[in-house]
């Protein structure tokens, strides 16, 4: 053991030191010790010598961690032995006097990830031996205790947030039953520390002692950590749990007093009250989160709302500053943790029970309970109307380092306004607060709203702009609320168009405001008619010869021109005659763009009015077209952007349908690029790659050879995973349509070795798309093109094989089925050619090989559920005859039971229909009934003997031809025919 520590000592010395070389071999050599028994608590034994190196001991318990998680489960391979385990538990406790504080937490961290696996069952001591360690440290003052009670509450935290983290009832229920203990000495712990520390910044932080004012501090965070997670997590009702009640009592008074001894002066003190103040926010957010009900009937949770709506009310205008500083920004975090908190508790009362079910009728008496004390007396009709009236006009108005920022950097500004963000940023959280409150309390609010509305008059100032811009922000917000108190379409044609004209200093406030309201009210509630006016405010907003509209306002008007075209009642012929200058405006705002995810939401503007006028983008096509190139070259390794480009161009082919080929010379390149994947950027860019590709394919009016030369790429494709394989066979069966010559001739082999391959264990929409390829190929082509491929790339025998093996889903046989039954239809000799190189080639197959195979088509046959490959199967059967083969004729009674079963169906639907099914080419989803490609389809189909040649005629023919070719009606009767059941022969009289 002791040269096993020597080593591992060396190994550990080397990876903490500077030099690269020697850590990766000690890397290595430590990859390799792994799975060795004793490695971890080697590991161990050199984190807890304190007379090795900080580097080294940090080594050490770092490996042990990662350990931890990849060898401490039972059933991990080359696991960590239950001795090993046992050893390494009984000393994890002993780094409770580490005074190294990065060495303590990941300790710490171990610990948390053992107790996740191995409480209670492989260590029922663990809260017993953390308790005795804390109770007997907290029992003395010297600096010894003071570390060991900050380093085993360290270790608390991180167990007993790891037990949070279980979801399991009995996980659950193991942390509950001992929250009660834990909470009552651990608050002990906390309380006493932080009165001690309170006590010592009140009389004055020069006159403590920097050292126990700072552990002191610690301790209490450390404990104040462990009770949150404790009385949120540990408890199923909180508000019946009497130290639970205590404690939360205790938060809301230790709000109040923390705030009262805080300062905003810098010093690392102040640092840390800020860490204790969110804490509690964080404790009471979490609690009316999870226990909503609780939260309300804890005590003091009703004074508790009010002291946050005081701090929300009362720090408002601490944010009119363009200076920000520490304390702004905790300022802005407790700001916004008291909305949430209010938000959280509004939304108790439309869903008061969210992810539980109600199991006794005390708990239903309690959301009862919560929900009125929130009505009666949280959320009163004073309270309701002062909140609209704060959040209005001081949290929803731009403040100026908005406005600072709008002037420096508009674009970036634009974008993090844009960015769904409300739990971290003040204005958006209380516009989520506001809309929540609007939802609640409509009654009481609309009124109040409607009338501050109404009573705007144009500012003059900038304070009056600001101000009419918060209240556009509140209506807007209230779209889904007042759309039948208001009447939007008067506001817009006898305010908005005038306003957005306003030629005054700052007017460009409410030009960007009116954009996002119109877009916010536009599919709620505006009339065809006015559509007209909005499209003439874009456009008019648009505009960059208009000094008031900066890019900002242009940018903004943009983005909610998309809401204003993408919507269900929008109409092509209304927006025609603006749709000149605002696609002109709007490519030209692409040009003055300079960061990706601008150039990205313009571009996604442009992909909408595509969309939506579809063919009438024509005239514009090539413009739209030409911006693409040079803004793919600019992006560089900005994937997304190009996933973007490859999108629009999509919707421009789509569009533009048979006049696509001219964007060729530009987009082939593209998909090559992009579906190649020796390129890094395939990973990223092969999805919308192939979609590019298939409209390309499916929009093309006849075959070009740089569009076929695109074929081996995608024939590639078809091994690069299961995801896309799907489309890229959607891929390849257009090409078929499209040039099947030209892919059987150049690119049968490749294709038919790809397809081979694919087969095995396949789904059953993968199999059906695989026959889709084949049978194009059987029906359309010469057999002579592709005769050879099967038989050198083995796809037919391979069909054989798993039809005879009967291992693959029936389904997917069926699927083999229908592609044999192709190449019978085609050249059934060809197919007994391939069915018999089988036998030759693989002697454990049954023998005699043909009727083995007609059996299992035969027997699958009643697995197919679709009339029209019943019949197409009924017929591959039929043309095996006309090889004169004995074997086939051998089976000739199990034909003739297909074909009593197909022809009774045509009888029963439409006596000798040709097609007695109804159209079933909806499989073909991606395929738009209007493109080129299904006028290739359609005549596919028109050509097909399946729906050309009637069955009951097709039997007539063959029987005929074979009773020709061996000796004469009587002489076949009396050598095959005599074999059949008497009874099914009568039967087949009925029916031919």
């Amino acid at each position: 053991m002791d040269s096993a520590r020597t080593d591992l000592l060396n190994v550990l010395n080397a990876a903490a030191s500077q030099n690269q070389q020697l850590i990766a071999e000690a890397t290595a050599t430590l990859k390799g010790f792994e799975t060795s028994p004793g490695f971890y608590s080697l590991l161990q034994d050199a984190y807890l010598d304190k007379s090795l190196p900080t580097e080294v001991r940090q080594v050490a318990i770092i490996y042990l961690k990662n350990g931890i998680d990849k060898y401490w489960r039972r059933t991990a391979k080359n696991g960590i032995q239950p001795e090993e385990k046992a050893r390494i538990r009984s000393r994890l406790l002993e780094g409770v006097d580490e005074p190294s504080r990065l060495l303590a937490n990941q300790n710490a961290v171990s610990a948390s990830r053992i107790a996740r696996l191995d409480y209670p069952i492989d260590w029922p001591s663990l809260f017993s031996d953390l308790s005795g360690i804390i109770r007997s440290a907290a029992a003395a003052s010297d600096p010894p205790s003071r570390l060991r009670l900050q380093r085993s509450l360290q270790i608390l935290h991180q167990v007993v947030k790891a037990l949070c983290s279980l979801r399991l009832m009995k996980a659950r229920q193991n942390l509950q039953q001992v929250t009660p203990e834990l909470v009552r000495f651990v608050g002990e712990v906390y309380v006493h520390h932080a009165e001690e520390w309170v006590g010592m910044v009140g009389a004055g932080v020069g006159q403590a002692d920097p050292a126990l004012l700072e552990s002191s501090m610690e301790i209490s965070i450390f404990a104040l950590k462990t009770l949150r997670r404790l009385v949120v997590h540990g408890y199923e009702f909180a508000n019946r749990a009497t130290e639970a009640k205590a404690f939360f009592q205790l938060s809301h008074s230790h709000l109040g007093r923390f705030m009262s001894v805080y300062s905003p002066a810098p010093s690392p003190y102040t640092v840390v009250i800020r860490k204790h103040i969110l804490l509690f926010g964080k404790l009471f957010l979490d609690l009316s989160q999870h226990q909503p009900s609780s939260f309300m009937l804890l005590p003091d949770a009703v004074a508790l709302l009010r002291t946050y709506w005081n701090i929300i009310e009362s720090q408002a205008e601490a944010f009119n500053t363009t200076e920000k500083d520490e304390h702004r920004e905790f300022l802005e975090k407790l700001c916004i943790q008291g909305m949430q908190l209010l938000k959280w508790c509004a939304k108790t009362l439309t869903n008061p029970a969210p992810a539980i079910k109600l199991r006794e009728k005390d708990e239903k008496e309690e959301v009862e309970a919560a929900a009125r004390v929130l009505k009666e007396e949280v959320f009163t009709p004073d309270m309701l109307t002062r909140s609209m009236e704060v959040l209005i006009t001081k949290y929803l108005v731009l403040r100026p380092d908005d406005l600072q920022m709008w002037e420096d950097d508009g674009e970036e500004w634009m974008n993090e306004e844009e960015q769904d963000a409300w739990e971290y940023q003040l204005r958006p959280c209380a516009e989520r607060l506001l809309l929540e409150l609007m939802q609640n309390f409509r009654q009481l609010l609309t009124a109040p709203l409607l009338g501050v509305l109404q009573s705007l008059a144009n500012p003059t100032d900038l304070n009056g702009l600001l101000l009419k811009d918060a209240v556009y922000n509140a209506f807007g917000l209230a779209a889904s609320v007042l759309f039948d108190a208001i009447d939007f379409d008067a506001i817009i044609t006898g305010q908005l168009v005038n306003e957005v004209q306003i030629q005054e200093p700052m007017y460009k406030i409410i030009r960007r405001r009116i954009t996002i309201l119109i877009g916010q009210w536009i599919s709620v509630k505006v009339s065809k008619p006015v559509r007209v006016h909005v499209y003439t405010i874009f456009q008019h907003l648009l505009n960059a010869n208009d000094p008031m509209n900066d890019f900002v306002v242009r940018y903004t008007a943009a983005q909610y021109l998309k809401a204003c075209v993408d919507e269900w009642d929008f109409e092509t012929e209304v927006f025609l005659p603006f749709m000149n200058d605002v696609l002109e405006r709007t490519i030209a705002l692409m040009g003055e763009a300079e960061q990706i995810e601008s150039r990205m939401k313009i571009l996604q503007v442009i992909d909408v009015i595509i969309d939506r006028v579809e063919l009438r983008i024509a005239p514009y096509a090539q413009r739209i077209a030409e911006l693409l190139p040079p803004l793919w070259e600019q992006s560089g390794d900005q994937h997304l952007f190009k996933s973007s480009i490859l999108v629009t161009l999509m919707k421009l082919v789509n569009a533009m349908r048979e006049n696509s080929v001219g964007f060729y010379p530009m987009v082939l390149p593209l998909i090559q690029y992009s579906s190649d994947p020796t390129q890094d950027a395939h990973v990223y860019l092969l999805e919308d790659a192939l979609e590019l590709w298939s409209a390309v394919l499916q929009m093309a009016p006849s075959s070009t050879p740089e569009l076929l030369s695109l074929m081996p790429s995608a024939i590639q494709c078809l091994g690069i995973g299961s995801e896309i394989l799907r489309r890229v066979l959607q891929i390849i069966e257009s090409y078929c349509l499209l040039d099947l010559d030209g892919v059987v001739s150049q690119y049968a082999v490749p294709l038919f070795t790809a397809l081979e391959a694919l087969l095995g264990g396949l789904k059953p929409e993968t199999s059906q798309a695989i026959g889709y390829v084949a049978e194009t190929i059987f029906q359309g082509a010469p057999v002579q093109g592709y005769a050879e491929a099967l038989a050198q790339t083995g796809f037919v025998s391979k069909l054989i094989l798993d039809v005879l093996d009967d291992k693959e889903q029936t389904i997917v046989l069926t699927h083999y089925l229908s592609m044999l039954s192709r190449i019978a239809m085609q050249d059934a000799n060809l197919l007994l050619q391939y069915i018999e190189l089988v036998s030759q080639q693989n002697h454990a197959v049954p023998q005699p090989i043909i009727p083995a195979v007609i059996d299992q088509w035969v027997l699958k046959f009643d697995n197919v559920g679709h009339p029209k490959h019943r019949k197409l199967i009924a017929m591959g059967l039929t043309a095996m005859l006309r090889t004169n083969n004995a074997d086939v004729f051998s089976r000739l009674g199990s034909l003739m039971s297909v074909w009593f079963d197909v022809l009774s169906e045509i009888k029963e639907s439409d006596g000798d229909a040709l097609v007695y099914w109804q159209n079933d080419d909806a499989a073909y989803d991606y395929a738009d009934v209007d493109t080129p490609e299904s006028r290739r389809r359609r005549e596919l189909l028109k050509a097909d003997a399946v729906h050309t040649v009637e069955l009951k005629e097709y039997v007539r023919k063959t029987m005929a031809y074979v009773e020709a070719e061996n000796g004469g009606s009587e002489a076949f009767k009396q050598r095959w025919l005599v074999q059949v059941d008497s009874a099914l022969l009568d039967q087949m009289s009925t029916v031919l």
